[in-house]
């Protein structure tokens, strides 16, 4: 995702690496008119002089000889006096003007994507007012400053830019309380929600977009921003209708008296929104005012890309010599420039006007010798997808189909991986019309049902007409079901397997054949390697399938990853319903499979080794084709019965490693036509043969996995046999700091240390006396301290264990569940960021657990009172943010980790309390439901399951609490 001007959904060229990895319009390059009145006003002359003058001008300017050659104690002397002739207000008032020009200076660089510069000046603004004098100007400063900081690194900054905006709101409700600040709030919510959005959490941030409206002036320019966020998220959407209003509307507030170069951020966006769903007149009219305004702001970078865009716009609506006149200017500037990545798209639109003109050996040697090259130096996505499908058109006229085809196949690939939808719907639609050429008429069907999918869901009907066009002239019935459906208001697709349509019968039962279009990623060098004599014979969707296969489990180390990948692919290759992949587990002597068709996913489905036909390749090691599995007694029934599916026939094969030993078995159901036959045994061989290696070293990886993982269980059992009063408590802090990271959406490998410290952050109890840690009552104070030093020993003991190069930090996090964010914790004493996030989520999980675990000596402190320790204790003990994810965490899964509370007898029979909460409350909504003196039924009822679960049920000794 990117940035204005390069926007995912909205720009017609791919973004440079070296902007804004942003997902919403670059609001933050924006003066807030609020701020200008009062003491804040700035003179209308200084407003045109930063809207109409170039940023060079703005650095200050020397001074004239005469004024060099005073003498310092005449300048002391005449400052002096003014000083004295200004009243205290008016001292205030112009150290508030001075802010505000280098706040507005800031924004205009920041727009201009020179964020560094930006940064410093607001650096020097927040410098100029004193801190001890509270204001909206200072306030504004700082929230711009952690959103410059978000913008130099997002992925490090994020979570900190979080915190800091929560911590700068606190402070502007209670500390700021006497100036008005309801548009400072709307400025940190719109950028926590920004934030947010480009994490993919998007119902929150659009609520917090919402909610920063609510704190604005409708007619003002903080209230446009937030329209244009707003507008982005219904164009992303497919409301196209909604977006069109918003940005109009924002138009209209900033067109009242925002800086010119805010009107250019929504004419950008707007244009490009109408480039997209192809209303080329308006796209010209908005983007045509947005290169007037960026062209008098002198920036050519954004230019460029304007540029770029009405060359699409020229290209599409056939005004071919207008396009060659744009793109002759722009190809010399964007070159003067060194705008390598504009350039590149400018010789992209050229080769196209090439092909267009049909001077195809032209565009070919174009595009191969100068746009791939430049796209790889300067990397741009979106630029590779369309140049591949451009090579594909190319080598169609040649009649290159098997090579187009392949073009076409890299450029879906790009896109997907991009998640450009209106792209990938386009090249679908080419891909349909080549298999026409190939009298290819299911698969060209397949791939226009691709297109019409994603055009209707992302609403471009601008696509959806001549694809409905294509599809009458190419397949009438399929076409009158669709139309019958529509007219219907029935959904044309469903979510099943495939791109099946829910249509009559006939439909159903049609198979749909092996999709090309499905090997995504195909190039010539893997084709040119099938020639080896097992490979021979095989049709083109098996040969392709089995390449695709190697290509992409030679780059997966994940067992579950690699078994869903063969699973899909034996499926498509075979032309049957479904397959198993089952991993043999010698220690249990069973089969398992996480991944067959039908079952959750998050089951694990296990069988004896010795028992069914899996059980029976495993054992002899030899393929087995039976046509009819019930006639055979082999045939373990029960599956079908657990499952309720229907098996008629089957193709069973062996998994074998290095020494021929079975570690697994592929077993195929229900060919889609017929029963399994002699090209499918061979076929199923070749299949296991690929994935053989890559699934003996992912079993070997996760037996590794399973073994330190074990190793880490034993090391934090050790505290529990010392210390039977906690036991448990190092697993289940382990699992709220899970809950917790995992609402901050870390990363796996981040988790999995995160994971390990908490199981392992009491490990340093093993130096603590044992009549210390065991004493039943009142610690002295030499033994208090001599219990805190658990957190050093801790950390002297894991520094000496080779971690995974992943969990090098394991450590130091595990140390650090002592530390408190205001620094008065133990034992290191470090303050804030200091301390590692993940250090500050156990911190928190630690205290929750402790005061909410059973003693001998105490019961369970009440869970309401557990709650405002918690929020109380936000900001000095634990991480702000850290307690907020926590707050979100639903309730259910906190108290499937309560339960686990190992002085709990008939631990089963707590856990089936736990399927009674409505899994969509979180702990927050249950706070509140606490502080309620009137409850409704529904909450009644959720109060008594929890109060069941938290203090009812029974103890070690067999007593109610």
């Amino acid at each position: 995702m990117s940035s204005l001007p390069e926007h995912s959904s909205l720009p017609t060229e791919p973004a440079s690496q070296s902007e804004s990895s942003s997902n919403l319009p670059d609001y933050s390059a924006s003066t807030n008119n609020t701020l200008k009145q009062g003491a804040l006003q700035v003179s209308s002359a200084w407003e045109t002089f930063v809207d109409n003058t170039s940023l060079e001008t703005l650095a200050q300017s020397p001074l004239p000889e005469a004024e060099k050659n005073q003498s310092f104690s005449s300048q002391q002397v005449t400052l002096a006096t003014e000083e004295e002739q200004l009243t205290e207000e008016q001292q205030w008032q112009a150290i508030q003007q001075d802010a505000c020009h280098l706040l507005e200076r800031a924004l205009l660089l920041n727009f201009k994507g020179r964020y560094k510069e930006a940064f410093d000046l607001l650096e020097q603004a927040q410098k100029t007012i004193p801190k001890n004098q509270p204001s909206p100007m200072l306030l504004r400063v700082q929230a711009e400053l952690i959103w410059q900081r978000y913008l130099f690194n997002p992925e490090t900054e994020r979570s900190q830019a979080i915190r800091r905006l929560n911590e700068l709101n606190e402070r502007v409700q209670s500390v700021y309380q006497r100036v008005q600040t309801a548009e400072i709030r709307s400025i940190i919510l719109h950028y926590k929600g920004r934030i947010l959005y480009e994490q993919g959490v998007f119902g929150q941030a659009v609520r917090l977009f919402k909610e920063a409206l609510s704190f604005c002036q409708p007619d003002k320019l903080q209230a446009a921003r937030i329209m244009d966020s707003l507008a982005v998220y219904y164009e992303q959407t497919g409301n196209f209708s909604q977006a069109s209003q918003l940005y109009r509307q924002s138009v209209r507030v900033k067109q009242q008296d925002a800086p010119l170069f805010e009107q250019a951020i929504t004419y950008q966006l707007f244009g490009r929104m109408c480039l997209i769903i192809e209303q080329l007149e308006e796209a010209q009219r908005h983007l045509e005012r947005a290169l007037a305004i960026t062209s008098e702001l002198d920036d050519y970078r954004r230019v460029a890309s304007l540029k770029n865009d009405l060359i699409k716009i020229s290209v599409l609506s056939n005004q071919l010599g207008k396009a060659e006149q744009l793109i002759a200017e722009a190809e010399d500037k964007h070159s003067q420039q060194k705008l390598w990545a504009q350039y590149g798209t400018t010789l992209l639109y050229k080769t196209y006007l090439l092909f267009l003109r049909q001077e195809t050996e032209q565009a070919f040697n174009m595009v191969q010798e100068l746009v791939l090259p430049l796209f790889e130096d300067y990397p741009q996505e979106k630029g590779f997808g369309i140049a591949y499908r451009l090579i594909g058109a190319i080598h169609n006229v040649f009649g290159r189909k098997r090579q187009a085809l392949e073009a076409m196949g890299e450029s879906i690939t790009i896109f997907k991986r991009q998640g450009r939808q209106e792209e990938l719907a386009k090249t679908y639609f080419e891909q349909a019309k080549l298999y026409v050429e190939m009298n290819r008429k299911t698969l060209a069907e397949e791939s226009l049902l691709r297109a019409l999918k994603i055009a209707e869901q992302k609403s471009l009907m601008f696509l959806v007409r001549p694809i409905e066009e294509e599809l009458y002239a190419l397949a009438p019935e399929r076409w009158e079901v669709l139309t019958d459906r529509r007219a219907k208001h029935l959904p044309l697709f469903e979510s099943e397997r495939g791109l099946d349509i829910t249509t009559s019968s006939t439909f159903k039962t049609t198979p749909l054949p092996f999709q090309l279009s499905s090997l995504d990623a195909l190039d010539n060098t893997l084709a040119a390697e099938a020639g080896n004599n097992l490979l021979q014979g095989f049709d083109s969707k098996a040969l392709l399938s089995l390449l695709r296969l190697g290509h992409v489990i030679s780059s997966e180390r994940d067992l579950d990853s690699i078994l869903n990948i063969v699973r899909e692919e034996t499926v498509k290759a075979l032309d049957a319903e479904r397959c198993t992949v089952f991993v043999y587990d010698r220690e249990t002597n069973e089969l398992w499979s996480r991944v067959a068709s039908g079952i959750d996913g998050h089951e694990i489905l296990r069988i004896p080794a010795n028992t069914g036909l899996a059980g029976y390749v495993l054992k002899l090691g030899e393929i087995l084709n039976i046509p009819d599995v019930y006639a055979d007694p082999r045939f373990n029934k029960e599956v079908d019965r657990k499952t309720g599916y229907k098996t008629r026939n089957l193709l069973c094969m062996p998994i074998k490693d290095r020494n021929g030993d079975s570690i697994g078995v592929l077993q195929v159901l229900n060919k889609q036509v017929g029963a399994f036959g002699k090209s499918d045994e061979e076929l199923l061989m070749a299949i296991s043969a690929t994935a053989s290696i890559t699934f003996e070293n992912a079993i070997m990886a996760q037996e590794q996995k399973r073994a330190f993982e074990s190793f880490i269980r034993t090391l934090s059992s050790t505290i529990d046999a010392r210390d039977p009063i906690t036991a448990g408590h190092s697993e289940r802090v382990s699992d709220y700091s899970l809950l917790v990271g995992e609402e901050l959406r870390m990363v796996p490998n981040d988790l999995e240390a995160l994971k390990y410290a908490a199981m392992l952050h009491d490990i340093g109890k093993i130096g603590i006396r044992e009549e210390v840690l065991t004493k039943d009552g009142r610690l002295t104070i030499d033994e208090y301290l001599h219990i805190q030093e658990h957190a050093k020993f801790t950390y002297e003991i894991l520094k000496h264990i080779h971690f995974p190069k992943h969990l090098v930090n394991v450590p130091h996090i595990a140390a650090t569940h002592h530390e408190k964010v205001d620094g008065t914790g133990y034992f290191r004493g470090l303050k804030g960021e200091e301390i590692p996030l993940s250090g500050r989520i156990v911190a928190l999980s630690d205290v929750f657990d402790a005061i909410t675990s059973l003693r001998h000596y105490r019961s369970r402190m009440p869970f309401d009172k557990v709650l405002k320790i918690i929020r109380k204790d936000a900001g000095t003990h634990f991480d702000i943010e850290c307690v907020d994810m926590f707050f979100r965490v639903p309730l259910y899964r906190l108290a499937q980790v309560l339960v686990k509370e190992r002085r709990v007898k008939k631990v089963s029979e707590v856990s089936s309390f736990v399927r009674y909460i409505d899994k969509s409350v979180t702990l927050s909504e249950f706070e509140a439901l606490l502080t309620k003196s009137e409850l409704t039924k529904m909450e009644t009822e959720l109060n008594k399951v929890f109060s069941a679960i938290y203090y009812v049920l029974p103890t070690i000794d067999g007593d109610s609490l």
